[in-house]
């Protein structure tokens, strides 16, 4: 692909994916520190760009929600060498550092200064010892810092490779504060009922009136008791018989409805399927030895006689097959209380309007006669009594 914001057919396809893919694709950029070179043609520039992760300091203590953040550096010009383009190409560069730095906050005391935070704030690049740092504002720590709490790899917390150190240098003059906070543990250390044990809450707990009830305490051991007394009784044998019972037929209905045929009619589709697949997977093996003796002989009468095996063996499956299919359709397994007879909300969930109406015989060889091996011909106008256009032939 070209340096243009463009892509070809086939690799244009690769652009529309879902969020999880371009999250991962930046953590991809930086846990392998790639660099990416910027050029703009507008302008006669060029820099470099690399993607940086936020530390816990930054997110925890500075409420900086964003993941990533992209550090814009080693500015340089790169004119054309066409002496036109090159003199459009300053005067717009011109234009857009009057642009950026004629603002009303202009400090004339310390200009290097002011110069340099007015393009942090506007993210613009025009000097090589300069670097910008522009957040990526649509990825955010919205659920904590665990990996865990999200779809897509995160840094420091998701796969295992490449990470980036960062040192920051510390004001000796004033005194290293850490801040710590324990992690939330929703078990007291104290003695609690056995029968407590097995419900404790994993999350917080407050009041109606939003107070935080602490583990251990009183409140919390008399939410613990009406907790414990609102619970519904264990089921017992019969139950839950009953309730793996009701289980696999909601699982056998949505089975059923998946292969489009009713409940009742489900497992004798099922076995039926599962008969014809291996009725054409031992057909396929058997002519398949069969057609490979044919092609690797020269001699016209062995393939005039291996024909002839092609041809009876062709027939006797075909019959074979068709008891098979018989025995199936007649030692079909219905549930309690289901009719003989296909009821016709059963005829409206197996009906194929589309589908091409082709001789039961035709998947297996095409070697004997056989007139419905094609589509179904359309019926001439002479034919169809009922055409409007009959009298015309």
């Amino acid at each position: 692909m070209s340096d243009f914001r463009r892509a070809c057919v086939i690799h244009q396809p690769l652009f529309f994916k879902n969020d999880i893919y371009h999250a991962n694709l930046l953590y991809t950029r930086w846990n392998t520190h790639r660099t990416k070179r910027i050029y703009s043609r507008r302008l006669g520039i060029s820099y470099e760009e690399t993607i940086h992760a936020r530390d816990r300091h930054s997110i925890t203590h500075l409420n900086n929600k964003h993941i990533y953040r992209k550090k814009l550096s080693n500015f340089c010009i790169r004119c054309s060498h066409n002496p036109r383009v090159s003199k459009t190409q300053e005067i717009r560069f011109d234009q857009a550092k009057r642009r950026i730095f004629h603002k009303k906050e202009h400090n004339p005391l310390n200009l290097i200064r002011h110069k340099l935070a007015t393009a942090q704030r506007y993210w613009f690049m025009f000097s090589d010892s300069q670097f910008v740092l522009k957040p990526i504002k649509h990825l955010l720590y919205n659920h904590g810092l665990h990996h865990r709490n999200y779809k897509f790899w995160t840094p420091f917390f998701g796969r295992s490779g490449k990470r980036i150190t960062t040192t920051t240098l510390d004001d000796t003059s004033s005194p290293n504060i850490n801040y710590t906070v324990a992690p939330y543990n929703p078990i007291p250390n104290m003695f609690i009922p056995h029968k407590y044990r097995n419900i404790i809450p994993k999350e917080p707990l407050y009041t109606e009136e939003g107070v935080y009830i602490v583990p251990g305490s009183r409140e919390w051991f008399t939410y613990m008791y009406n907790l414990h007394i609102n619970l519904s009784p264990p089921l017992t044998k019969a139950q839950r018989r009953e309730k793996n019972k009701l289980e696999r037929i909601r699982l056998d209905k949505k089975e059923a409805s998946f292969h489009g045929s009713s409940f009742n009619r489900y497992p004798t589709r099922k076995h039926l399927a599962f008969t014809l697949t291996r009725i054409n997977e031992r057909f396929h093996e058997e002519m398949m030895d069969y057609t490979n003796q044919y092609l690797a002989s020269d001699d016209e009468k062995i393939k005039s006689d291996i024909y002839k095996i092609m041809s009876d063996f062709t027939i006797r499956f075909i019959k074979g097959s068709k008891g098979r299919v018989s025995d199936v359709k007649r030692a079909c397994y219905l549930p309690p209380g289901a009719t003989v007879d296909t009821s016709d909300d059963a005829k409206e969930l197996e009906l194929r309007p589309k589908k091409r109406r082709l001789s039961s015989n035709t998947n297996l060889y095409p070697l004997i006669d056989n007139t419905e091996r094609f589509k179904r011909r359309r019926f001439y106008p002479a034919v169809m009594d009922d055409s409007t256009g009959a009298e015309l032939y």
